[in-house]
């Protein structure tokens, strides 16, 4: 009999710590999946930020285009409605004014002495 509770006891000890390590193995295990999860989250979060800023400068760029077209068909507009229109003279002169400017401007008359060279 004692030789059987020899060999028992080896048995217990090694259930003991088979017992113990198993969930200490499973912990550890745990743990580095945890870390390993967040380190990627971080990793994420961060080309979520470049991502972000990317799209922003994008729609930024999107916008000042959209203008840049906008002001350019405007300016489009102008210029074909200014071509299609029936030009007008700069201005207009009734015979009265037309009358008062040329009595205003006189032709000296030269002297009898003076010649054109």
């Amino acid at each position: 009999m004692a030789l059987g509770r020899k060999s028992k006891a080896p048995s217990i000890v090694i259930g003991i710590v088979l017992a113990a390590f198993i969930p200490l193995a499973l912990g550890a295990a745990a743990i580095a999946q945890f870390n390993r999860i967040s380190l990627e989250m971080t990793g994420v979060k961060r080309d979520l930020a470049a991502t972000r800023e990317r799209l922003v400068k994008l729609e930024a760029n999107a916008a000042s285009a959209l203008l840049a077209d906008k002001m350019k068909l405007r300016a489009d507009d102008r210029m074909l409605e200014r071509a299609v229109a029936a030009p007008t003279p700069p201005f207009a002169l009734t015979r009265d004014e037309i009358q008062l400017i040329r009595d205003f401007i006189k032709v000296r008359h030269r002297c009898p002495g003076h010649h054109k060279i």
